[in-house]
């Protein structure tokens, strides 16, 4: 048997022989797009060097393996273990490993590569525990808490999981890697509270990847103001993902003056000038900086005439500026360039609905409607409803009523509008059992039950749903006083609808029922006041008409 003083000095020679045939690999493929291989002698002495170290290595297991046959000697279980991994057999190596470190007194540095080895071959569990050894020996070890951390949480015991990520110690390690992925362990354990904590003691210099995990962990916390600021920070360079990553952050958070100066950076960047400019462009409009925007999108119409999406925008952006013929024209042509880009197809329609030109909005829809793009056949059911043609709506998706969720939504709506309740509600409730987070259909279906005064428990839980997802929309909050007016709650629908009229004050059906409730309570004046506002909105609205008409109880 080779003596362990013996093995040591044969190691620097075993390692020498690797590096030089990783360096002879790398210089005879080059060799070889010149020669065949079969000719190249490099190629010989490499593939000889090769075999003679696994020779060398083969014969240095064997001789370990007798040896530990007559000698339980954790030394040598190690030894078995490190020269099985060499050789590729990783089984054999986890099962040496883990004998040479049943000794209570293993080194630190065994336990923490018999963990290593565990976790390749699959056992996750003896991992845990070799890292709670270690963990038990050195509290708050880098290394074995995320390790550990990892294992629990596969093992779905996240609590577990966190309280060890929390014990780690110091609160930011010198190693950036392992605090980037401790924040990131916290962040998907539901923790951003913890992440957020460890932000606030990182270093100065921290990298872009703990910068964007920690401006998440802020935000999910509230603290959007320094959630921004991270975001800016990390979006400095030249990486797209990361831009795009600030940037998306920035417009979720309501932020889209940052979104443009991080766009407006990236745009700076070589190569990205085109990328970007749209992205630009659309913060811009985002912020009501609408002279700014079209300044941007004029520019890159004219430079780039395949880019439909800066033509969708522009035509969104001269709309806005009230400059409605420009807009069409510029829809118009996009539609005529682009027949396959069904944003622009949707934009057209809904300017000519908007002014008033239904049967232009359709036909431009129906065309469209003929590809496979379900969301053209969805935009086209939802005019035909809203132009009072809800059976030609429903006959748009006869075929196939259920191709899309946004089909489906329309299918149902359009039954709805043909008084076919019964039939509605079913299809609204299948579609919430495949997509039970659809807060416009939770919505939707909550109303039309209440509208009728029909199961109001139902009604209720549906409407919270939706306000669950969205609790500031308008239309949800009107919906959800309407319920209440239904079921006699009348101070909270009056609560309800007046925060619906703060959000939207210029929303007729939110008078009406704001206007409905105010006289129930007593409040007969301002209820009507708010009802003649309603018709001046809507003078071809006759139940509104009549309601202004009634007199006081």
């Amino acid at each position: 048997m080779t003596s362990r003083t013996g093995f040591f000095m044969l190691q620097p020679r075993i390692v020498f022989v690797a590096l030089a045939a990783s360096v002879l690999l790398s210089c005879a493929s080059t060799h070889r797009a010149v020669r065949p291989a079969a000719e190249d002698p490099f190629v010989h002495a490499i593939a000889g060097a090769m075999e003679e170290q696994d020779r060398r290595l083969g014969a240095a297991l064997r001789e370990y393996g007798d040896a530990v046959s007559v000698d339980d000697d954790p030394y040598l279980w190690h030894k078995v273990g490190t020269l099985s991994l060499r050789v590729g057999d990783v089984e054999h190596a986890a099962f040496a490993l883990a004998r040479a470190v049943e000794s209570p007194d293993a080194p630190l540095a065994w336990l923490r590569q018999a963990a290593a080895v565990q976790s390749l071959s699959g056992r996750s569990v003896d991992a845990l525990k070799i890292h709670l050894r270690v963990l038990g020996a050195r509290p708050g070890d880098h290394g074995s808490s995320l390790a550990a951390a990892k294992i629990l949480s596969g093992l779905d015991m996240p609590d577990s999981a966190v309280a060890v990520l929390a014990s780690m110690d110091p609160p930011w390690p010198q190693e950036q890697a392992l605090a980037v992925e401790r924040a990131r362990l916290l962040l998907d354990l539901g923790h951003p509270e913890l992440a957020a904590t460890l932000c606030d003691s990182a270093p100065e210099g921290l990298g872009t990847e703990g910068r964007l995990l920690c401006a998440a962990a802020l935000a999910a916390t509230g603290q959007v103001e320094k959630a921004v600021a991270a975001y800016g920070g990390a979006a400095t360079g030249c990486q797209d993902r990361v831009a795009e990553e600030s940037y998306g952050a920035l417009l979720r958070l309501g932020r889209p003056d940052e979104a443009a100066e991080v766009a407006a950076r990236a745009s700076s960047c070589p190569g990205r000038a085109g990328a970007w400019a749209t992205r630009h462009a659309w913060a811009l409009l985002a912020a009501g900086r609408l002279q700014e925007a079209a300044r941007l999108l004029e520019m890159r119409v004219r430079d780039e005439r395949q880019d439909a999406a800066a033509l969708d925008l522009l035509a969104l952006a001269s709309f806005r500026l009230g400059l409605t013929g420009r807009a069409e024209s510029l829809l118009e042509r996009g539609v005529a360039e682009f027949p396959d880009v069904p944003a622009l197809r949707r934009r057209l329609a809904g300017l000519y609905q908007d002014l008033g030109r239904t049967n232009d909005a359709l036909r431009v829809l129906e065309v469209g409607a003929d590809t496979a793009d379900t969301s053209m056949a969805a935009a086209l059911m939802a005019n035909l409803i809203g132009a009072g043609y809800p059976e030609r709506a429903v006959e748009v998706t006869a075929t196939n009523p259920f191709a899309s969720i946004e089909t489906a939504f329309q299918t149902a709506a359009a039954w709805e509008r043909l008084a076919c309740v019964r039939r509605s509600a079913s299809l609204f409730e299948e579609l919430l059992e495949r997509d039970p987070g659809n807060a416009q259909a939770c919505n939707y279906l909550g109303y039309m039950l209440a509208e009728r005064g029909l199961h109001l428990a139902r009604a209720e839980s549906l409407v919270l749903c939706a306000l669950r997802i969205e609790p500031h929309n308008p239309y949800y909050l009107d919906s959800i006083g309407w319920v209440y007016y239904q079921q006699g709650r009348l101070s909270d629908a009056v609560s309800a609808l007046r925060g619906a009229l703060e959000i939207d004050p210029e929303e007729p059906e939110v008078m009406k029922h704001l206007g409905i409730v105010l006289r129930a309570t007593g409040s007969w004046e301002e209820g009507m006041a708010l009802l003649r506002q309603a018709v001046d909105a809507r003078p071809w609205d006759v139940e509104l008409r009549e309601l202004v008409k009634e007199g006081p109880p």
